[in-house]
């Protein structure tokens, strides 16, 4: 993964891993995700906060953990010292950033840094970006942030400032493992080349797409990342649907993705998955059958 981010984020690596070589560390980064999907932004960002422990092994001449142990910890999402934190209702509030300091206010558990990660640091609320640059202007020796957001200039100048800015150039999204579930590049086909209804295989599309909300939030995610490839490119060839065979226009395509994008909100909150999905299906349809014109 490392030779990848080297190859791939040739800026990111020069401004984020080389100053790890010389035991160089800030005590807090503010990444620029710059629109890149969300899969490529976690892989980069894992390899990183990974060199980061693995510089404070070596620093320090750890021997509370080995290297081999701290990578399968940190794959296995085990490592007690790196805290997530993400928006819940489009916000990032107070009480998450004093859960998180709560957290750190005790010692390392195997004396490496202690990291934190805010996912959309932009979406903090005024009382919560007050509170975390608090954090940041008295910082702990061993506390390191790392902040995402997909434009600085969306965060306050105050926090920016006490950041090192390290930036990700976009990528072009790509397909590869989008159609590595048969079932799923079934439910595609039907969608968007023929007019059948999806109600059909609905107890194939629940049971393998659907049946979880991570599951049902994993799918909608791989249908948008599908429409949007196409509606750059035309082109879905990777996939083997041949552009001839789809029958939505690209306005109806982006009526599919305001509508997937309103479903994928509906998750946050207590709903039966069956009732969601049978509603889900019988919008797509309904957009899919309609008169849409650009």
């Amino acid at each position: 993964m490392l030779e990848e981010l080297k190859n791939n984020q040739q800026l990111f690596y020069e401004q984020a891993i080389l100053p790890l070589s010389i035991g160089r560390v800030n005590h807090a980064y503010l990444i620029e995700t710059n629109n890149n999907d969300e899969s490529v932004i976690n892989n980069y960002v894992s390899t990183f906060y990974t060199q980061l422990l693995i510089t404070s092994l070596n620093l320090t001449n750890n021997r509370n953990i080995s290297k081999e142990k701290l990578i399968t910890l940190l794959k296995n999402n085990n490592y007690p010292d790196l805290l997530e934190i993400k928006p819940v209702n489009n916000s990032i509030k107070k009480e998450q950033i004093l859960e998180l300091m709560k957290a750190f206010s005790n010692q390392s558990i195997y004396g490496t840094y202690q990291i934190y990660i805010i996912y959309q640091a932009e979406m903090l609320n005024p009382s919560a970006a007050n509170t975390i640059l608090k954090f940041l202007e008295e910082p702990e020796k061993n506390i390191i942030a790392i902040l995402l957001t997909n434009n600085r200039y969306k965060m306050l100048p105050t926090i920016l400032s006490r950041c090192s800015v390290i930036t990700l150039k976009h990528e072009e999204e790509k397909l590869e493992n989008v159609n590595d579930n048969q079932v799923f590049t079934k439910f595609l086909i039907n969608l968007i080349t023929n007019s059948n209804s999806l109600i059909l295989n609905f107890n194939d599309y629940y049971e393998n797409l659907f049946e979880t909300k991570e599951t049902a939030l994993l799918t909608l995610k791989k249908i948008v990342k599908v429409f949007q490839y196409y509606i750059k490119t035309d082109n879905l060839d990777k996939l083997n649907i041949k552009s001839n065979d789809i029958i939505l226009s690209k306005f109806q395509l982006l009526e599919m993705i305001n509508t997937i994008d309103e479903f994928s909100h509906r998750l946050q909150y207590n709903v039966n998955i069956k009732l969601w999905l049978d509603s889900l299906l019988i919008k797509l349809m309904e957009v899919k059958n309609g008169n849409f014109s650009y």
